[in-house]
């Protein structure tokens, strides 16, 4: 679910729209598809996955609107994770 809207407001973000329901499709494949071990931390993977989906498949944007997707989700993943690590070492020190 998070991560499925994250990808619409990636989209969103840069003027396309991806529909609720074609986003539950393809989102979990490319995940599934981003943790095979073809490359450290599914970089380069989940672009060109985006793009694929989202332009090939899909036709909802252009191959360039798709890699910037891919780009954008995989950023707010490292910043959603490095939240979570700046909030995990801090609650440490509290007690």
């Amino acid at each position: 679910g998070a991560l499925v809207l994250d990808a619409i407001l990636c989209a969103r973000s840069i003027g396309y729209a991806i529909p609720f329901t074609q986003a539950m499709t393809y989102v979990p494949s490319i995940n599934f598809i981003m943790i095979m071990p073809i490359s450290v931390g599914g970089i380069g993977v989940r672009e060109g996955s985006f793009m694929f989906f989202l332009s090939r498949i899909a036709h909802l944007m252009p191959e360039e609107a798709g890699f910037t997707v891919g780009v954008l989700y995989g950023i707010s993943a490292y910043l959603i994770s490095l939240l979570g690590g700046i909030a995990l070492l801090t609650a440490g020190r509290r007690k």
